[in-house]
């Protein structure tokens, strides 16, 4: 097969399932596809319905005007509860990252400021082997933090 072809098929079989899967997602399954497209966290403004030109706006990643250009013409035709949302990539996975982000940054916050280098390598190394643990509250994290040292 010509390799011109043999991309122009990838690239439609690729733009079909985005279609299906935009099709029946979540919101919260569409922001963490936003996450993954940009490796990380959504990049401010993307996603964001404007009426002015009438799609959702993207950055210059080819994925993300993809993934616009998709949300726009499924919320138009058949899906339009997507227009009221901003999918900015805050997914329930993302917020519930930064919510232990920010307890475990409360807990190295009321830590002493003399400790040593050991000391706090050794904290460092906890929070490792905790890190994939459930934790809902510093109280929780304390007391993780406590089992593993």
């Amino acid at each position: 097969m010509n390799p011109v072809k043999m991309l122009n098929a990838i690239q439609q079989q690729y733009l079909k399932g985005l279609y299906q899967f935009v099709e029946s997602a979540t919101f919260d399954e569409i922001n963490q596809f936003t996450n993954y497209i940009h490796n990380g966290k959504t990049k401010e403004n993307c996603g964001l319905w404007s009426t002015a030109s009438n799609t959702f706006t993207a950055c210059n990643h080819p994925n993300c005007r993809e993934l616009s250009n998709c949300l726009r013409n499924v919320s138009l035709s058949t899906r339009p509860e997507l227009l009221s949302f901003h999918f900015d990539g805050n997914s329930e996975k993302e917020k519930n990252k930064q919510k232990k982000e920010h307890i475990a940054q409360q807990y190295i916050a009321q830590l002493p400021d003399n400790l040593s280098e050991d000391e706090l390598n050794a904290i460092s190394a906890n929070y490792l082997n905790i890190e994939h643990n459930h934790w809902e509250t510093l109280e929780d994290f304390v007391e993780l933090m406590n089992k593993v040292s």
